[in-house]
């Protein structure tokens, strides 16, 4: 997705994958410093982490006290969050969400979910916020205890079938359902949904996950995290060149590239 958009614009960049350890961040961070580097995306588990080794955070990236996008100025390390775009703009894609805010509920407590949260709240969502852990739930909650409208619990059938009547959206931001298989579904068996929810699962690879096809098999509207992958990237990208973003080769890169690994996109 980045490459193709870097070769469209005549720019020699590469978008590199790099598995690092916790305690490999400050290290990783320094080599940033010392030129040759636009910037870098950070993923799970170091969004939060990666917090304090940065000089500055900007926009949604200081509310959130999570970074998923990293611009190099100088030897200088900005941080921001474009997953709080990248939601926001998925989301309002959606004509079924745009009667306005209502009830969420969302699946899970980790840096996807703080930014779905954040995004939610700041539109008005009433958000009923699931944990396995339900202590990583409270906490996330008091993260972002600014913003009133976030109810806490576990996730389990008894509290789903507390809060999902009434719920027009449900969000899965947990990475229970993610290639590669077994396939497995974040609702436990007994979970009912409504053909009147709409179910946004952020995985999108598998491109449908067994949450999504069952959400469809009850007659509910549903989209994966493709769009949200893309707009994310899509905001990264103009960060780290200051250009706009070529968003409809971008999706279509990223399609192929899911299709290249035998997912039907």
């Amino acid at each position: 997705m980045q490459d193709a958009a870097f070769a469209a614009a005549g720019l020699a960049h590469r978008y590199e994958l790099l598995d690092v350890p916790a305690d490999g961040l400050p290290t990783l961070l320094r080599l940033l410093r010392t030129g040759g580097w636009l910037g870098g995306n950070v993923t799970v588990p170091h969004k939060t982490a990666v917090v304090p080794l940065l000089d500055e955070l900007r926009g949604d990236a200081a509310d959130l006290g999570a970074v998923n996008t990293i611009q190099v100025e100088g030897d200088r390390l900005i941080g921001y969050n474009t997953d709080t775009f990248g939601f926001e703009d998925s989301l309002a894609a959606q004509p079924a969400l745009r009667r306005g805010a209502g009830q969420a509920v969302v699946l899970g407590a980790g840096g996807a979910a703080r930014a779905v949260v954040w995004t939610l709240l700041r539109h008005g969502w009433a958000v009923c916020l699931l944990a396995r852990r339900p202590e990583q739930a409270v906490a996330l909650a008091a993260a972002l205890a600014h913003a009133a409208g976030i109810t806490t619990g576990v996730l389990d059938a008894p509290t789903l079938a507390a809060c999902l009547p009434g719920a027009q959206l449900l969000v899965n931001t947990t990475p229970v359902g993610m290639w590669p298989p077994p396939a497995a579904d974040p609702l436990p068996a007994a979970v009912a949904l409504s053909p009147d929810l709409f179910v946004y699962d952020l995985i999108y690879r598998p491109y449908e996950t067994r949450l999504l096809a069952r959400a469809a098999a009850a007659g509910c509207r549903t989209s994966n995290g493709l769009a949200m992958l893309v707009a994310q990237g899509a905001a990264a990208y103009t960060i780290w060149t200051g250009l706009d973003a070529p968003r409809r080769l971008m999706r279509t890169a990223a399609e192929q590239a899911l299709l290249a690994l035998g997912d039907a996109a």
